[in-house]
């Protein structure tokens, strides 16, 4: 019978993944739940954060409790007899989500254990896991941004040509290096090299950098809703 720690299969639970020069401890990937605002009096939304490689990944849990029903060293919400009814019924949907993220956690440590080839693609694969998005949608995202504005006709000419800018840059960004196959992957570290790029080695205008800073703060919504009107709007 297959022993289990921590939602870990044992033989697994000591494995080091080793990648060049990296090292993954498995042992050491930990996520806890914390409160927004743990002193207000109101209900305050759960946060999932996990720790992984000295870097923190921070997830909403989509459920809120109230502060004094929260049980710090349990990481649940409280199910008593002293509670309402109703409280009881919030707590066991907070404590269900709780629970649910926990096993995708524990879902994505296992896989990490049996492909460690993976280990450089983990900041993706986890959000993959916690937010069940199995598999990311892969396209041409250049190609993607260029038909897209091509038949757009929700904005004047002056403004296609910045945004016809901005996509030649990204253009640019990607071939030194920083190629992505999906929108997913455009995260606040991928933005922030695209605007150190565009400040080394264009020397835009003010105007010109808070429009493309903002068009590339937009992609991923543009890519889920499958809507470049999206990526226009404030």
């Amino acid at each position: 019978m297959l022993e289990y720690q921590y939602g870990i299969p044992y033989r697994h639970y000591s494995l080091i993944i080793s990648n060049g020069m990296q090292q993954t401890f498995i042992k050491e990937l930990q996520g806890n739940f914390y409160l927004r605002t743990p002193k207000r009096e109101k209900p305050t939304p759960i946060y999932y954060v996990i720790v992984m490689n000295g870097k923190k990944h921070r997830f909403a849990t989509g459920v809120k409790v109230y502060p004094d029903h929260w049980n710090t060293k349990k990481q649940e919400a409280y199910i008593s007899v002293r509670l309402s009814e109703l409280d009881n019924k919030n707590n066991s949907i907070a404590n269900e989500k709780i629970a649910e993220l926990k096993s995708r956690f524990s879902e994505f440590k296992n896989y990490l254990c049996e492909c460690p080839d993976e280990i450089d693609n983990s900041d993706v694969l986890l959000k993959q896991y916690i937010y069940k998005k199995k598999e990311i949608k892969t396209m041409d995202c250049i190609a993607f941004l260029n038909n897209q504005l091509a038949s757009y006709n929700g904005a004047s000419a002056s403004t296609k040509k910045d945004y016809s800018n901005g996509i030649k840059n990204l253009d640019r960004y990607m071939k030194e290096g920083h190629a992505i196959s999906s929108f997913d992957e455009m995260d606040k570290k991928y933005v922030k090299g695209f605007y150190e790029f565009l400040w080394n080695a264009m020397a835009p205008t003010g105007r010109q950098l808070s429009w493309w800073i903002f068009w590339m703060r937009t992609m991923p919504r543009c890519w889920q809703t499958g809507n470049f009107a999206a990526c226009m709007q404030p």
